[in-house]
């Protein structure tokens, strides 16, 4: 697992496990087999395949797509599409846009 506390410039295809604390600029993309803690925050969107996991405790500026698995406990500042994957949103997080699950 990296953990990153800094900034990740452009569009990123995770190639490893991430807990991010700092800032993404592009859209994330969580592979198969990979996951992903969000503390801080995604500058664009947020894509999750099938067989991916995300944990959003921080926010996404932009959609996320899912067809893996997300967990919601923070924001999502657009709008969330989870396309055949496992989707959970606690009371207190904020999908700002659509919710299609």
């Amino acid at each position: 697992m990296h953990i990153e506390y800094g900034t990740i410039l452009g569009d990123q295809r995770l190639s490893d496990d991430l807990t991010l604390y700092g800032v993404a600029t592009g859209t994330l993309t969580v592979t198969a087999g990979r996951s992903l803690y969000l503390y801080g925050l995604c500058g664009a969107g947020l894509v999750v395949e099938a067989g991916g996991a995300a944990t959003i405790l921080g926010t996404v500026a932009g959609d996320v797509f899912n067809r893996g698995t997300v967990m919601l406990h923070g924001i999502v500042q657009g709008s969330v599409h989870s396309i055949g994957g496992q989707f959970e949103k606690s009371p207190a997080s904020v999908v700002s846009g659509l919710l299609e699950i």
